[in-house]
């Protein structure tokens, strides 16, 4: 009776065959197929022999490696390049390497005559089909990060309850009170920091804010978020003139309508210039509206705008913003529609004559304004023929209730044909 290698006994012909040896044999093959400790391709005795490439050209199904794992390819040529498709636990990869000529020339993914195909070099260029126009660098990935900020006064009541930064959703930096400077790394998207400062009880803390963005250089995103109060301080201690190196505005920043208890939000790069960033104001203050819900989208490191629950701008004193299209404004006293009254239009013919007036229906003149189009010409008779000029008409709103049209021109005779639009807003 002899053992072999992989455990099993042999028996000669003249051996007793106890049960014992018949058990230790069945034990051994269960042994080898043991699903964790069984026979290995090793080829080393014991083992079984190497799996070589015979016989794969029939492989089907699906190859599955659980918990992580990588296939490898070689280049068939034998010049060292190979592709590798490894998966983990974060994401599936794949690799092209190798040290020969042409390992690192390009990935293909084609059909089989050839004629379809997407190519990708080692350096991120790529070209689709079968020419050989290639575009560079435009495949290489892009990294996208999604951003919602939240800004409220104390009592408001935004749609999100935690005032700061979310990034892909999740909450990632808070404001405590009066100011949240978060600060951005452009190339990576990662928060590199976080910081409150309560300029309302402090106007050194607007100096300390003022400091922390001078510090910072273009390579940096400065996002700004308020809570509770940010309108007491906020001008001490070269603070404005800190917002406006990372593209705020003296006309948002520093305004009239930057009231007490509202909400502010900056979206800047250290260095842009004043007004090169995004900034949004509430139109109100101390109120349950003072709020701002703002969003954009970090590509590659450039911040893009994306919409916000409200996104006022102010003019001249005046807060506007768009509400699902709709143009509306705050003077002080609510949000109001920017909406159309009333239109009157009509033609008037001017014959000779270069002005005319006539009668509309009463308008508000401080609401109103009037839009004028015409076609015709200005002439004179010079001894043995006409001279003629292409005229050109203008309107104005005299009174309430009349507009006054005037054709421009050199010679003194009109005929012309003018039409006029009178628009009042609401």
């Amino acid at each position: 009776m002899a053992n072999l290698p992989s455990g099993l006994k042999t028996f000669e012909a003249n051996d007793n065959v106890l049960r014992k040896a018949q058990n230790d044999n069945i034990e051994a093959t269960d042994r080898l197929f043991n699903p964790a400790t069984g026979h290995k391709h090793t080829g080393l005795p014991g083992d079984a022999p190497k799996i070589g490439s015979s016989g794969l050209d029939d492989l089907t199904g699906t190859l599955t490696m659980k918990g992580g794992g990588q296939l490898q390819m070689h280049n068939p040529n034998n010049n060292g390049a190979y592709m590798r498709v490894a998966w983990g636990l974060d994401r599936p990869k794949i690799m092209l390497g190798g040290t020969g000529i042409g390992s690192q020339e390009a990935f293909q993914i084609q059909n089989m005559d050839g004629t379809s195909r997407f190519e990708v070099d080692k350096d991120g260029n790529g070209k689709l089909g079968a020419n050989e126009i290639w575009h560079k660098g435009n495949l290489k990935a892009q990294r996208i990060d999604a951003f919602r900020l939240i800004s409220a006064g104390l009592g408001a009541i935004p749609p999100v309850a935690q005032a700061g930064v979310h990034q892909n959703g999740t909450y990632v930096s808070g404001t405590t009170i009066s100011y949240g400077l978060t600060v951005i790394d452009r190339a990576t998207h990662k928060i590199l920091s976080n910081k409150s400062y309560d300029v309302y009880n402090s106007a050194e803390q607007a100096t300390a804010l003022a400091n922390a963005l001078n510090v910072l250089g273009s390579d940096k995103i400065v996002i700004i978020t308020t809570y509770d109060e940010p309108m007491r301080n906020r001008l001490a201690g070269d603070l404005p003139k800190a917002i406006k190196r990372c593209g705020g505005s003296r006309a948002m920043f520093e305004s009239d309508a930057f009231l007490y208890r509202c909400a502010y939000v900056l979206v800047g790069i250290p260095g842009i210039g004043e007004g090169n960033g995004m900034e949004r104001i509430s139109p109100t203050g101390n109120q349950t509206d003072s709020w701002l819900d703002v969003s954009f989208t970090l590509i590659d490191g450039n911040p893009m705008i994306g919409g916000s629950g409200v996104s006022p701008v102010v003019n001249g004193g005046i807060n506007f913003r768009s509400t699902n299209g709709f143009l509306e404004y705050n003077d002080g006293s609510g949000w109001k529609g920017v909406g159309i009254k009333s239109v009157q239009r009509g033609q008037v013919w001017l014959y000779d004559s270069n002005v005319a007036y006539f009668y509309i229906a009463p308008v508000n003149m401080a609401k109103s304004f009037i839009n004028i189009s015409s076609t015709g010409y200005h002439y004179e008779w010079r001894t043995d023929r006409y001279l003629a000029q292409a005229a050109t008409a203008r309107g104005v709103i005299f009174s309430s209730n009349q507009i006054s049209v005037v054709a421009v021109g050199i010679f003194p005779y009109t005929y012309c044909l003018v039409s006029y639009e009178v628009i009042e807003y609401a």
